[in-house]
């Protein structure tokens, strides 16, 4: 009996109707306290940038800035709240975003969790934190036989210009 075929992750899920077939191979995750930001910055940094960039946040509300492919133009402000995905494909790719704000409460703010147990102590701690989740296609998987990655990361970072305190 062959083995059954492996399913796709919950990101290239995401991502497919974007960008056909999507790999994951490097993820970032960002840790928000109340007073944490992100500046404006491109997520340029990825050799193959093709397939789009996939974010889930989890935790209190932000707000979400997202811009043009220059500074001049005003950006778009979106409140993102826990669970929402945010998907940067296409023409979206290139353009700058931040998190200038992150809110002291979740509007999807859930039960007391005071029970003591492992998931109330995650619940808690999202109570008054974000963390955002991103997930990256670093290479083009078609270029190999197997999609595997070879070689280095992604390298450099993000093109911005600014101090982000996000840890």
């Amino acid at each position: 009996i062959p083995p059954p075929e492996p399913s796709p992750s919950p990101a290239a899920a995401v991502a497919a109707p974007a960008a056909g077939a999507f790999v994951a191979q490097a993820g970032i995750t960002n840790f928000y306290t109340r007073t944490s930001q992100m500046c404006a910055h491109v997520d340029d940094a990825e050799p193959y940038a093709a397939a789009p960039v996939v974010s889930v946040s989890l935790g209190v509300d932000a707000v979400f800035l997202l811009g043009q492919r220059t500074r001049d133009a005003p950006p778009l402000a979106v409140l993102l709240r826990s669970g929402d995905v945010v998907l940067l494909g296409g023409a979206s790719r290139f353009c700058y975003h931040g998190v200038p704000r992150v809110l002291a409460t979740s509007s999807r703010a859930d039960a007391d969790h005071s029970d003591g147990d492992a998931d109330s102590a995650v619940h808690r701690y999202l109570a008054t934190h974000r963390i955002n989740l991103n997930v990256r296609q670093v290479h083009d998987a078609a270029a190999s036989d197997d999609g595997s990655v070879g070689g280095g990361g992604a390298g450099g970072g993000a093109r911005g210009g600014c101090g982000d305190d996000v840890g």
